[in-house]
């Protein structure tokens, strides 16, 4: 009797094993993070965007609520429904720029998952020749050293407001560019203006997370003279 107990008892323990071996595994599904964050240094304006998705696919992810919402620099994020599929977290401020910019939410196991992103700003330019629609022009750009998936977008305008942009992408060497004649080719000779919008696009894969963030830097214009 002792002997057909103790072989019951080694079939239940095998029978318990094998079942438990047949559960799936709790699978944590993949956040889609996308993140932007826009500085105006003429007006000290810091705005800052994050939006959530959650699927296996970017493309079919549904929007992800997080459990206490989105921070922003430590700070709460307001947070808006544009639609079923969109939900919107912002931040507006008026604040110096900062070194770096970091978001925190909590993903679906409740844990904090933080994000952080930063680039040199654009100091300050100066222009070392004639805005001459014949020869172009030469700047030099403190802050204008350009990392690999960095851009700066230079946005012409004249007295008729008529806008020309030229774009410059990173990696760069120097501070110093020349901006070729077809930079300003459509404008009309006279005064102008100039300002440079610095930019970074990066995307990286973590751990059941896809991120992407950009930043974008508007300088103050810069009065110029259009020659031809």
């Amino acid at each position: 009797m002792k002997y057909i107990s103790a072989i019951l008892l080694v079939f239940v323990v095998i029978f318990s094993s094998g079942c438990k071996q047949q559960e799936t595994p709790v699978t944590e599904p993949t956040i889609f993070e996308d993140y932007f964050i826009r500085y105006l240094s003429q007006e000290k304006q810091l705005k800052a965007q994050a939006v959530f998705g959650i699927g296996d696919m970017v493309t079919t992810a549904t929007a992800f609520v997080p459990v206490g919402g989105a921070a922003f620099m430590s700070s709460g994020m307001e947070m808006r429904k544009i639609s079923d599929d969109l939900v919107r977290y912002t931040q507006e401020m008026n604040t110096e720029y900062q070194k770096s910019f970091r978001f925190r939410y909590k993903n679906t196991l409740g844990q904090a998952n933080n994000y952080e992103i930063s680039m040199t700003p654009v100091q300050d330019f100066f222009i070392q020749s004639e805005v001459s629609k014949s020869n172009g022009l030469d700047l030099v750009i403190n802050g204008g050293l350009l990392a690999e998936g960095e851009t700066l977008v230079f946005i012409f305008s004249d007295q008729n407001s008529v806008a020309a942009s030229f774009d410059i992408n990173g990696p760069t060497k120097d501070i110093s560019y020349h901006l070729p004649p077809e930079a300003i080719k459509n404008l009309t000779p006279g005064a102008g203006k100039l300002y440079i919008v610095k930019k970074t696009n990066k995307n990286e894969s973590l751990d059941h997370r896809e991120i992407h963030a950009e930043i974008e830097f508007y300088t103050n214009d810069l009065d110029i003279e259009i020659v031809e």
